[in-house]
């Protein structure tokens, strides 16, 4: 490898770190914001007073409710909304593909793909437009720039954080449910069976996984890895550090 290869290849790899670090980041703050959220509204349909909800970035969210009529209805608000809502908004990027019958491809869109023809490799979400036909199938080039810019970048931030909220949550209550910790102790303090906390995990992280299938080899790694576009690693990181600041702020 020659030094100006070398060169490449390590600035290559530490834009790569960033997007990678932001994207995580981000969607670690985010899907804080939304197990609160469900928290938030359990406790306001069962009648509890929410006295404050912790936001930092550098802290582990958490919801005080005092008076808390229905403790448990309040501890799976959590991790219920939290999984919901991530999945809602990724149905209704879907809706709004097929309404403007789009090929849209996050991840060959997000990274400058220099390759020719269709990239293969598994699917997923089958009767929606696959991630990996973008070389064959580009968004329409009569839309607008920003609009096409905005679509492709949600498109990937939004799957990578359904899954991401998906896993997390569904972990949080599957292995708390061993040790009762957080929200799995409140649960089984107040009558949930143990059981059910391994279920939720059991169904939300293969689906979380299933929207991950195949994303990583877009990360640059491996192989058939793809150059990282400067615009994304900039987007992603911007929209994290926005979503700290207004967390520490308002925290």
């Amino acid at each position: 490898m020659s030094a100006t290869e070398h060169h490449t290849f390590a600035g290559e790899r530490g834009w790569l770190f960033v997007l990678i670090v932001s994207t995580l980041g981000l969607s670690w703050l985010l899907m804080q914001g939304f197990h609160e959220f469900g928290h938030v509204l359990h406790a306001w349909v069962s009648g509890g007073t929410v006295v404050r909800v912790r936001l930092h970035p550098l802290e582990i969210s958490r919801t005080d409710v005092f008076p808390n009529p229905n403790p448990q209805f309040v501890a799976w608000g959590g991790a219920v909304w939290g999984s919901v809502i991530p999945l809602g908004l990724l149905a209704v990027l879907r809706v709004v593909e097929r309404r403007y019958q789009r090929h849209l491809a996050a991840w060959p869109s997000v990274f400058q793909n220099q390759a020719s023809g269709a990239a293969s490799g598994p699917r997923f979400f089958a009767s929606h437009r696959d991630y990996r036909r973008a070389d064959a199938a580009p968004l329409d080039p009569k839309l607008p720039a920003l609009e096409r810019g905005v679509c492709v970048t949600l498109s990937w931030l939004v799957t990578f954080f359904a899954g991401f909220c998906l896993i997390a949550n569904g972990g949080y209550l599957a292995i708390g449910s061993f040790d009762g910790l957080g929200d799995a102790g409140d649960l089984l303090n107040h009558g949930a069976p143990g059981w059910s906390l391994i279920v939720f995990g059991a169904v939300t992280i293969p689906v979380g996984l299933w929207l991950w299938h195949g994303l990583v080899s877009r990360l640059g790694l491996g192989s058939d890895g793809l150059p990282v576009s400067r615009r994304a690693v900039l987007t992603a990181l911007g929209i994290l550090i926005v979503v700290a600041v207004v967390e520490w702020i308002l925290g």
